[in-house]
């Protein structure tokens, strides 16, 4: 003989939601997302190196921050580098007429493969390189793009105001003449 019983709706509806807190209660929690990488702490100590260099002239500290394929682009006065010896001898011409070379990071921002740094420079042009020595002092605003690989500055990209640095100098502008040649 089958017996047949009436179903409780609340018993069972009771149970359904008992079933269901089991289930989920027993599932493993999401996976927390993962920290993004801290770019200022792996780039940062390298751009520190390199602006250290340029106030101590002291270019064999480069190697551990730059590649030998190192490209480094301006529009000034102290020119372009193809690799990193040349970087070298840029950076030493420049030191050259500018022995109290002072660089300083105003702000910094870095992803996984750029970074972009906003500086001042200071000195006095008292010695012979890319210029004349002037004897006078300039300070001027820049900016650098900046490519990293591997652990290693790659390519820099350099623009601040020539005009403003030479006028500091005493450079002048001398118009063109009104009248084509």
């Amino acid at each position: 003989m089958t017996r047949r019983t009436k179903s409780d709706p609340i018993a069972l509806s009771v149970f359904a939601l008992a079933v269901l807190f089991m289930v989920t209660a027993c599932q493993a929690p999401a996976p927390a997302p993962a920290p993004s990488p801290d770019w200022a702490a792996q780039h940062g100590p390298l751009v520190d190196t390199y602006i250290g260099v340029w106030n101590s002239g002291n270019f064999d500290e480069l190697d551990a921050v730059m590649a030998a394929g190192f490209v480094r682009t301006e529009p000034g006065v102290s020119g372009t580098a193809n690799n990193l010896d040349e970087m070298k001898e840029m950076m030493a011409t420049f030191r050259a007429g500018w022995p109290d070379t002072q660089v300083v990071v105003d702000e910094a921002h870095y992803q996984e493969k750029v970074g972009v740094i906003l500086w001042t420079f200071s000195g006095t042009n008292t010695g012979e390189g890319a210029t004349p020595p002037t004897g006078r002092a300039a300070s001027i605003s820049g900016i650098t793009f900046l490519r990293f690989a591997d652990g290693k500055i790659t390519e820099e990209h350099v623009r601040y105001d020539t005009a403003s640095m030479l006028e500091q100098l005493g450079f002048t502008m001398v118009p063109p003449d009104s009248e084509p040649g």
